[in-house]
C-alpha cells in the first residue's frame, strides 16, 4: 500500500522533526494513518499533521522538500481513505508468521492506531458506545480491550481473565500455546486477535459512518484531498486557509512549522497506557502533588493536605478522599474538571457525556486541575470538595506513594442533609440540654462526637490504610 519511495520520503519527513525523538516512527504513522482512515469523523490534517512531529512542525530545508514530504504524507492519506472505504484496509502484519523483528514493529503500530482513536474519544470511547445491537456492542468493546492489553501489558492480565475462553480456542485451535508461560499466553493471544479486532472496528466505522451520514450537518467519512499535486500557491491541504507557500512550504529563512494548529492538538486518553519500552510517552518518573482538600460550605473549614504520585488516577484519588475525610464510601460520587465530568468506570447515568475516571491520571489532567478542580460525594447530600493543587514536586522531593499530612476538623456523620444540616446541627450542640435541638443533635452525633478533632493518631491510622491502597 505504501510505495518503496513513498517510504523513504515519508522517513525522511519524520527525521526532520524539531525534536526526532519525540516523533512518530515509520511503523507508529503507519497505525496513525490506519486509525484516522476509519474513523467515522472529519479529522482535518491542521488537527492530525502536527502530533506526528511530536508537536512542532518539521525543518524543511527548502520549498522543494516541503512540497515533496506533505505530498508524499497526502498522498498515502488519500490512499488508506480509499482502502478504507473500498472494504480493502488490512492489518499489514501476518501474526502467525511473524518473525522477532516483527514484534517491536507491531508494538509502534499499534501506538500510532492508538492515537488516532485518541483524537476522538468520542466515538471510540467503549463507555460511550452508542445504541448498537448487543453483539456489536459487545464485540466492540472487546476489541477495544485487545488495543489495551497490547499498549498496557499491565492490563492484560484483567483483559485476558475478562475475555471469554471461546477467543483463545478460536485463535489457536490447536496445542500451539501449551508449554509456555501465562504472559507468553496472553501476548499470543492479543497479537493473534489483532486481524479480527480491526475488523470489527472497521465495520463499527462503516455502521457510526451510516449514522453520520444521516445527519445532513456532519460529514461522516473522511474525504481524501483532491490533489496530491501542491504549489506554491495552492491552499495548503492542512486546512489553515493559507496558501502552501505561506504555511506548510514555508522556505528555510522563515518559520517551517508544518501545521500549527490554531489550537493545541489533544491527544485524549482513550485506551490509556505505554507500550512496553516502544511509546513517545514519558517514561520518567511521575512527578508528586500537594493538594488541599476542603469541604464547602464548612465554617470553620474542614479540609485535609496530601500528597500522591502523579501516576494515580481519579479512581484512586477518590478512594484516598474517601480515607483521608472520614467518608464510607456509601454513595455515588463524580469530578468536575474544568467543565468535563469524570465518574467510576461502572456508573450507568449520563454514559454519554461522561469520562471513565479509571483511565486518566494527575499527570494526564495537569493543565486541567488549575486553578482547582471538585469532587462530590453523595448526590442526595451533596457534599462538595474543593482541591487546590498547591505544589509540584520532583519526585525525590515527595512521597512515592499517598500520605496525609495534615487537616482541621472532623468529617460530618453521612445521610445528614449536606452541609447546611449539618451547621444547624452543630448550633443544636451548643444549645441548653433536654431541649428538643440538642436532644437531636446528640442522637445524630452521639456522645462522643468532636466536630473540632482531627488528632495525630488519626493521621497516623489514616496513613497505615493508604499504604494499604499502593
Amino acid at each position: 500500500m505504501i510505495t518503496a519511495k513513498q517510504k523513504k520520503i515519508l522517513k525522511k519527513f519524520l527525521s526532520l522533526a524539531a525534536k526526532p525523538e519525540d516523533a512518530f516512527t515509520y511503523d507508529q504513522l503507519r497505525g496513525y494513518l490506519f486509525g484516522i482512515a476509519i474513523t467515522p469523523d472529519i479529522l482535518l490534517p491542521s488537527e492530525w499533521l502536527p502530533i506526528i512531529s511530536g508537536g512542532e512542525g518539521p525543518e524543511y530545508a527548502s520549498l522543494d522538500q516541503a512540497e515533496e514530504t506533505v505530498g508524499c504524507l497526502m498522498q498515502v492519506y488519500n490512499t488508506f481513505i480509499s482502502a478504507f472505504q473500498a472494504g480493502n484496509l488490512e492489518f499489514p502484519y501476518d501474526v502467525f508468521n511473524l518473525k522477532s523483528k516483527d514484534y517491536e514493529s507491531i508494538y509502534e503500530w499499534v501506538f500510532g492506531f492508538d492515537s488516532a482513536l485518541a483524537l476522538r474519544p468520542e466515538i471510540w470511547e467503549p463507555e460511550e458506545l452508542p445504541d448498537l445491537s448487543e453483539e456489536m456492542a459487545s464485540d466492540v468493546f472487546s476489541s477495544l480491550m485487545v488495543i489495551q492489553g497490547l499498549i498496557d501489558p499491565e492490563a492484560t492480565t484483567d483483559i485476558i481473565a475478562e475475555m471469554p475462553a471461546e477467543i483463545a480456542k478460536e485463535v489457536f485451535p490447536g496445542d500451539e500455546l501449551e508449554g509456555h508461560d501465562k504472559a507468553v499466553k496472553m501476548h499470543a493471544i492479543l497479537l493473534a486477535s489483532l486481524p479480527m479486532t480491526l475488523d470489527t472496528l472497521q465495520n463499527y466505522a462503516r455502521t457510526m459512518a451510516k449514522k453520520g451520514q444521516q445527519k445532513p450537518s456532519r460529514q461522516a467519512i473522511p474525504l481524501p484531498i483532491r490533489s496530491v499535486k501542491i504549489r506554491r500557491n495552492d491552499p495548503c491541504p492542512c486546512n489553515s486557509g493559507k496558501k502552501f507557500k505561506k504555511c506548510c512550504g514555508q522556505d528555510e529563512k522563515s518559520a517551517g512549522d508544518l501545521a500549527t494548529p490554531t489550537r493545541p492538538a489533544k491527544k485524549a486518553k482513550v485506551i490509556q497506557g505505554n507500550f512496553p519500552q516502544h511509546s513517545k510517552k514519558s517514561t520518567a518518573p511521575a512527578p508528586v502533588y500537594q493538594l488541599k482538600i476542603s469541604l464547602e460550605g464548612a465554617k470553620p473549614p474542614i479540609w485535609r493536605r496530601i500528597q500522591l504520585p502523579g501516576a494515580a488516577t481519579l479512581l484512586e484519588l477518590h478512594a484516598i478522599i474517601q480515607h483521608c475525610m472520614g467518608w464510607t464510601d456509601s454513595h455515588l460520587h463524580t469530578f468536575i474538571i474544568d467543565n468535563t465530568l469524570y465518574a467510576p468506570p461502572d456508573e450507568e447515568e449520563s454514559r454519554q457525556t461522561t469520562h471513565d475516571e479509571s483511565r486518566y491520571t494527575l499527570r494526564d489532567l495537569e493543565k486541567q486541575l488549575h486553578p482547582y478542580f471538585r469532587y462530590t460525594y453523595d448526590f442526595g447530600d451533596n457534599w462538595e470538595h474543593r482541591i487546590t493543587i498547591e505544589k509540584i514536586l520532583n519526585p525525590e522531593e515527595g512521597r512515592l506513594h499517598a500520605v496525609l499530612l495534615t487537616g482541621k476538623r472532623a468529617c460530618p456523620p453521612e445521610d445528614i442533609g449536606g452541609i447546611y444540616s449539618y451547621m444547624e446541627l452543630l448550633k443544636s450542640i451548643n444549645a441548653p440540654e433536654n431541649t428538643d435541638e440538642h436532644e437531636q443533635a446528640m442522637a445524630i452525633f452521639g456522645e462522643n462526637f468532636q466536630p473540632e478533632r482531627f488528632s495525630k493518631e488519626e493521621i497516623s491510622e489514616i496513613n497505615d490504610i493508604l499504604k494499604g491502597l499502593d
